[in-house]
């Protein structure tokens, strides 16, 4: 096994604030290289990929904006496209170098997002209320529990 080159999603939050920082819509592609070079992501990090082929690098700030836009720290004027909201900015400027989900519920937003997944926890666990498909009392759509593919992993994207 190769040494993973490639901070953890919790640096990558806010190197994505401050790589928005400004005011300016970027797109998901360029944002992502915006942070690697913020970053001084070496070329052999930039390679390393997750089984599915994807940079390593790119699954993580993807996961960060995926956080921090559910946080309401940046939000998707449209798709594939971020910026930063106020709170972002306020975050930024506390000059943070790592920002993990633990933290992160100090955001209401945040914290109401975390309460949802350990809703849909409990009944999975329990096994009630969910039809063969996954959905809830069978009219809510099903969802993707990632939970269950995610313990134990260090890292929860490549442990899906």
């Amino acid at each position: 096994m190769s040494v993973d080159l490639v901070p953890p999603i919790d640096v990558f939050r806010p190197a994505v604030l401050r790589a928005l920082q400004g005011g300016l819509v970027f797109r998901f592609s360029d944002l992502c290289e915006r942070v690697a070079d913020q970053m001084q992501l070496s070329d052999e990090a930039r390679q390393q990929c997750v089984p599915s082929g994807q940079p390593r690098y790119i699954n993580r700030i993807t996961w960060a904006c995926s956080s921090l836009n559910l946080a309401g720290l940046v939000r998707r004027p449209k798709r594939g496209w971020y910026e930063i909201t106020a709170d972002g900015r306020a975050l930024d400027a506390r000059g943070l170098s790592s920002y993990s989900e633990k933290e992160m519920l100090e955001w209401p937003a945040w914290a109401d997002y975390q309460g949802e997944i350990a809703t849909r926890r409990k009944g999975e666990d329990a096994g009630d209320d969910f039809d063969s498909d996954g959905a809830r009392d069978g009219n809510a759509a099903p969802y993707l529990s990632e939970a269950s593919s995610r313990r134990g992993s260090a890292d929860p994207v490549e442990a899906i």
